[in-house]
């Protein structure tokens, strides 16, 4: 009867392995970086152009409301109210 060896992986195997993923691992993250920095840079600009129209539509609806009270302001002169 033979016995039947089972062979694994040997320690140096596996590190190579591992330094092998670690080296691919590090090439696919200094790719992402840029883009990642790129993308960030669109958010803030989209945020940036989201809080310049708030501003404006805000702005026109100020001052349109203003126009608007002021319209409605009834102007009484100062002598209608004076006694004689």
């Amino acid at each position: 009867m033979k016995v039947q060896v089972r062979r694994g992986f040997t320690l140096v195997e596996l590190l190579v392995v591992i330094a092998i993923i670690a080296v691919l691992a590090s090439l696919l993250f200094g790719r992402i970086k840029p883009s990642k920095q790129a993308a960030d840079n669109v958010v803030c600009r989209n945020n940036c152009a989201s809080r310049h129209r708030v501003g404006y539509v805000c702005g026109r609806l100020w001052s349109l409301s203003a126009l608007c009270h002021a319209k409605r302001r009834i102007v009484v002169p100062e002598d209608v109210g004076a006694s004689p």
